[in-house]
Parts: structure tokens; sequence; C-alpha cells
């Protein structure tokens, strides 16, 4: 089931969702107490009623072709605008010009082509950096060359094809953008969508279908007065902004409580879930060292680990890792090509 009860959303359980859960996606951005941008913010006596706008539910991509084993679609990174806050129009960054970015729908043992194609603006509004991107399907088993390594960059009027094999059990996945040193911002700006895995096993499970099966995508955002994003990557304190959008949409503001992590841990060999907790009181200090067996695969190659704070990733807290030896290169094998574009 990816919906949520009405209910107010806490801190804790909105990162339990963002780790652990299918229910929903949380974009898991920072903003700052102190800055000179609070001047421009928009205040809360401004911001909508909880409650009082509708919920909306993004629209399911259609394929553009479709062969005996394969389905192809189309995504087109472009700027627009959206009334997020009734009565103002907000610049945003869409997949086909809407965020969250069109829900796609894929069957395990079916492939999908996903075109992804950079129609972004010459800057970023605000910030002025030169957009380039790189698209992530986060929780997919995806090739090197298709994982949305942050240097396998899309420029301004490029495409790329991205092939997704689907051999995992159902799930709950979502694409981002993963740009190099731009993850953030482009995500705040609205790179974000889902990506539905079912299989046979899902279907026969009691639980909602069809429209009941509704995505949900919580981010925490902050407008100045002329409604627009207000973006700030200094942030040290880890509060909240004064409103979330939930697809797209104004609801009251989280509240900052303790924070919890889960790591859930599957052994296939076993056919067991071990779940490792670690909250601000747990005996985990620095000089403490807590390892972790795991296995990787089923591809080789090279690939990133990164903070999943973004503006962290942003400032090059991350690695990269080999698995196995040998593979294709995240970069070379399968890079972007100038449009226009052939026919999928």
């Amino acid at each position: 089931m990816r919906m949520a009860s009405e209910r107010r959303i806490s801190r804790r359980d909105a990162i339990s969702l963002g780790l652990v859960g299918d229910a929903a996606v949380i974009l898991p951005l920072q903003r700052t107490a102190q800055s000179s941008l609070l001047a421009d913010e928009l205040r809360e006596s401004s911001l909508p009623a909880p409650y009082t706008v509708g919920f909306s539910v993004p629209p399911v991509l259609a394929p553009v072709k479709q062969t005996a084993t394969t389905d192809f679609y189309e995504l087109v990174q472009r700027q627009a605008t959206a009334e997020i806050l009734p009565g103002r129009q907000t610049t945003i960054w869409g997949y086909n010009g809407i965020s969250p970015g069109p829900t796609i729908k894929a069957r395990r043992g079916r492939d999908i082509v996903v075109r992804q194609i950079n129609a972004l603006p010459a800057k970023h509004p605000q910030l002025g950096y030169r957009p380039t991107t790189s698209t992530h399907l986060h929780g997919s088993h995806s090739l090197p060359q298709y994982d949305g390594y942050a240097s396998d960059i899309t420029d301004l009027q490029q495409y790329k094809d991205y092939v997704y094999p689907n051999g995992q059990d159902a799930r709950t996945m979502w694409y981002h953008d993963h740009g190099v040193h731009h993850t953030a911002q482009n995500a705040y700006m609205g790179l974000a969508g889902q990506y539905h895995l079912s299989d046979a096993v899902e279907d026969a499970l009691a639980i909602p279908k069809g429209r009941y099966d509704v995505p949900l995508i919580i981010k925490d955002v902050l407008f100045d007065t002329d409604g627009q994003l207000l973006y700030d990557d200094r942030s040290e304190s880890g509060l909240m902004g004064h409103v979330i959008t939930v697809n797209g949409k104004p609801w009251p503001a989280m509240r900052v409580e303790q924070r919890k992590y889960r790591f859930r841990v599957l052994n296939a060999s076993l056919s067991r879930s071990y779940e490792l907790s670690l909250s601000t009181n747990d005996p985990i200090t620095e000089g403490e060292t807590v390892r972790m067996v795991a296995r990787f695969g089923p591809h080789q190659g090279r690939y990133m680990i990164h903070c999943h704070n973004l503006v962290h990733e942003d400032h090059d807290m991350m690695v990269q890792f080999q698995v196995g030896t040998g593979g294709p290169d995240p970069i070379t094998a399968a890079p972007a090509k100038a449009l226009p574009a052939p026919p999928l």
C-alpha cells in the first residue's frame, strides 16, 4: 500500500517512512535556521490553512512504444510553473514539466527503457548554475552506466536512454536527479517521481489496489514572498521548513523530534530479515566501529556510496566502490547524446 492515513506526521515517522517503508518518499533536504534568505521568506500567515488544498495524484506515464519484452518511455526535464500555493505561481523543474513526475508502472521480468531529455534552461533561476543532470532509479539493480552515477551527466539539449531489467520482487522505488554537485538543488526544484514494480506475489496479496494504491511524496520547502522556492545549503541544524508539500500540494509543517534511523538487511541465503535500529541514545560514539557484512550484486562495476543528506553529497561526501572485477564503466559505457534523438 502506497497511501498513508491522514494525520500529523512526526519527524520520526517521516524518517522511518523514507528509509524503511514503501508508503512514501521523503526528499532528504535540509534548511538553515539562521539565513539571510529568511527576510524574503513567505510568512506562515500567508500559507493555506491545513487540509484545505486538494490531494494530488501524479499521472501514470504511458509507454511510447512496446515490444514483446520491453516498454519504452520518454521523460523531458523542463522548467514550468505550478500553483503549489493558492493564487501564486511557483517556478519548478519537473519530469514532463510536473512535480512529482509521472509514476512509472513496471512489471517484474519485463524490461523498461526510459529516455531522459534535458530541456532545462541555461541557468538555475536563482542560483545561476548550468543544470546538468543524471537520473538515479533508487532501489533498482541497475548496471553501472544506468544507475545515475553523478558524473555520468546529461548536458543541456542532450538525452540518455536508461535500461532497467526489473528483475527484483515487487517494490516502490523512486527516480530522481543525481547530477554531480547539484543533486540537492535539482531535486529541490522538483526532479523526482515514483516507480512501481509489481509481480505475481503482490497481485495475490489482500491489499488495496488500483485507485487505492496512491503514490505519496513528501517534501520540505521554503517559499519567498512571490511564491518561488527558496534554497539554502548552509544548514547545520536540520530544522524543517515552514511548510511541506505532499504530491505537490501544501500540507501542515512537520515538527522536529528525536531522529531515529532504521536499516533493514535481508539475508537471501536464510530468507530472513534483520533490522538494526540506531537512535541518538545508542552506544555508538567516536572511535567505535560498526561492521556489517553485505552481499553486493548482481552486476559488476563501479558504483557510488554517499550521504543521503543531499547537501552533504553535493559537497563531495561520497566515495565509489567496485563490485567484483571489471564491469562496464559508469561514465563511458552509455554516455548521453546530443539532440535530436532518433525514435525509440
